[in-house]
């Protein structure tokens, strides 16, 4: 019960951190270097800065998102966009077993996440 409560935690710090660093990703205002903007808290990479830069730099219409290859969807670049910014999205995984594992985590149903 500890660990699952340490690792519940860890995450709620992560989404926390999150928050402040796209907080001020959108600070920065237009015409950046993409690279000042990276952070990571959901993605393999800074992806998940660059995302929040643009996403509050250029126009966006429709908050939803498709990724493919998500595998079991815990390193993803459409993750915090999910969590953070309460976007709704469809992803996929050539492997059942990670869809499958995906459908049991309250991240599915708490979202719109297909």
């Amino acid at each position: 019960m500890i660990a699952g409560a340490t690792a519940a935690n860890s995450q709620t710090t992560n989404l926390l951190l999150g928050k402040l660093l796209s907080n001020q990703v959108k600070a920065l205002g237009p015409r950046r270097e993409l690279r000042d903007t990276e952070f990571r808290v959901c993605s393999q990479f800074g992806d998940d800065g660059i995302i929040q830069y643009l996403i509050h730099n250029i126009p966006v219409e429709n908050d939803s998102f498709i990724e493919f290859g998500v595998e079991d969807y815990t390193e993803a670049n459409t993750r915090f966009l999910l969590l953070n910014d309460n976007w709704r999205g469809l992803i996929m995984d050539a492997s059942a077993e990670n869809m499958a594992r995906v459908r049991r985590e309250d991240i599915y149903w708490r979202h719109d996440l297909t």
